[in-house]
């Protein structure tokens, strides 16, 4: 860091005056596109973080350390605006740029495999993503102190292995994580940013493996590690708050829900503005309560300005924007209204499959609300291809037995049985079924088998509407009993 700071300063010691005002430029125009990111402004972020790096190889040069770093925060604000490719292509170079310049085994080069790790991430490539965050952990033990791995690349390197698939192997890196934790708050050594950190990425992997109890356990741990760390009116607490309101609506739990989420947004209005994305983000908690009791007309208010927001911020095909078109599509299909819904489904979904791929985990969720529409539209044979698709898609994404599989199933049972195929329908809500009292048996323990039957209910669908699918099937006793 010495060298990098002398060969600096050399340079900027033998500058002619008209240099030193182009650098002084630079710093300006880097100070700025910092400012204008953390206010979210990330358009505007991205053509002052250009020009700042287009100043920065002019005067130290192509092969620089300095632009390298430049180049690496471009990379980072052009990820925010959705340019996930190009974003790629900049990370790669600075790290290329890095590793010449000042080697591998340097925590600003970990910095930069770190932040084109992410680029990996956001472009779909798994593998690729996953053999960074290896190498990151892996030339962390050979530059800290003591192998001592920072806890955020252990973490980042967990959610990889998830992504991939290697879920044992995730859980049990997680679990030498927490124990790290444990040990250092008995040690009285404990930092509590690493706290939340280690217990948000527990809640994560839990609700994903549908245990509910827990996810909200964790996040409730991690809330209170990050008020510890940045303070109870701080932007990382409401954040963290939010996430333990979101486990409480997945749960049905709307009365714990509502008040976080209130406070959540309170805070981030305060820390943040109104017109921040980190802000409109927040506000989707409320949409979602709005929009489960009905209440359209507050749940478009605030979509209407999460999009003006969104737009401003990332540009209009980003796919934050996308989703929240696609929330405000979600709206119009539970008050019926399909016509207005599809249109912008269908467009979101050019952006999602430009952006994150044909074979993505999002386009297969925004096939599943076109085949809902569709259905009330009443092209069934159009909802039964998109729905296929769906069912498709995640099994190449969660899995074919994960519970977000029994309500696509589900859903194509229903789109079947309104086109008179009473026996495809009953096989897909068979499947459906079967996934969810796995689900279920293996999530719910005896102390909670009421709230087990109450949501394997609601889940499965009518019985009367089952049997009334088996009617005239010569199996009709076997289905009476299931």
């Amino acid at each position: 860091a010495n060298k990098r700071l002398r060969s600096q300063l050399l340079i900027i010691v033998a500058m002619s005056p008209t240099d030193r005002e182009r650098y002084q430029d630079e710093r300006r125009l880097t100070t700025e596109a910092a400012a204008l990111h953390l206010r979210g402004e990330y358009a505007k972020a991205l053509v002052s973080s250009r020009e700042a790096a287009e100043l920065n190889k002019s005067l130290f040069g192509e092969d620089s350390a300095s632009y390298a770093l430049a180049m690496n925060n471009l990379a980072a604000i052009t990820i925010n605006v959705g340019d996930n490719r190009q974003a790629a292509t900049l990370a790669e170079k600075a790290v290329q740029l890095l590793t010449t310049s000042v080697g591998e085994k340097d925590q600003i080069t970990l910095t930069a495999l770190s932040n084109l790790a992410f680029t990996y991430q956001r472009t779909q490539a798994p593998a690729r993503e996953l053999e960074l965050r290896q190498k990151v952990v892996d030339l962390s033990r050979e530059v800290y102190a003591e192998g001592n791995v920072p806890v955020g690349h252990m973490i980042s390197l967990v959610e990889a292995l998830w992504r991939n698939g290697d879920r044992e192997k995730a859980k049990d890196l997680l679990a030498q994580q927490v124990d790290r934790i444990h040990k250092d708050l008995a040690d009285h050594i404990a930092d509590p940013r690493n706290e939340a950190a280690v217990f948000d990425a527990v809640a994560t992997i839990a609700v994903q493996e549908g245990d509910l109890a827990m996810a909200s356990s964790a996040a409730r741990t991690s809330a209170l590690a990050a008020a510890k760390a940045n303070g109870a009116e701080s932007t990382p607490f409401a954040a963290s708050a939010g996430d333990v309101a979101t486990i409480y609506l997945l749960m049905g739990d709307m009365e714990r829900a509502e008040p976080l989420a209130r406070e959540c947004v309170r805070i981030l209005e305060k820390t943040v503005g109104p017109d921040h994305p980190i802000f409109v983000s927040s506000q989707t908690l409320l949409t979602r309560i709005h929009i489960y009791r009905g209440e359209f007309d507050k749940a478009k208010v605030l979509l209407d300005h999460a999009i003006s927001v969104s737009q401003k911020a990332y540009g209009d095909q980003h796919l934050v924007t996308s989703g929240y078109r696609e929330m405000l599509a979600l709206m119009y299909l539970q008050n019926n209204q399909p016509a207005e819904a599809l249109p912008l489904l269908t467009a979101t979904e050019q952006t999602i499959a430009t952006t994150s791929g044909d074979n993505s985990s999002e386009r297969g969720d925004n096939l599943q609300l076109q085949a809902r529409g569709l259905l009330m539209s009443g092209d069934l044979p159009a909802a039964e291809a998109k729905q296929r698709e769906a069912i498709r898609l995640q099994g190449l994404s969660e899995g074919a037995k994960h519970v977000n599989a029994a309500n696509k199933h589900q859903l194509l049972a229903r789109i079947l049985a309104a086109q008179s195929k009473a026996a495809e329908a009953l096989t897909e809500l068979s499947t459906a079924i079967d996934i969810n009292e796995t689900f279920f048996r293996d999530t719910f323990t005896g102390q909670s088998e009421r709230q087990r039957i109450e949501t394997l209910a609601a889940r499965r669908g009518s019985l009367d509407w089952w049997l009334s699918l088996s009617a005239g099937e010569q199996d009709s006793t076997l289905t009476y009993q299931r």
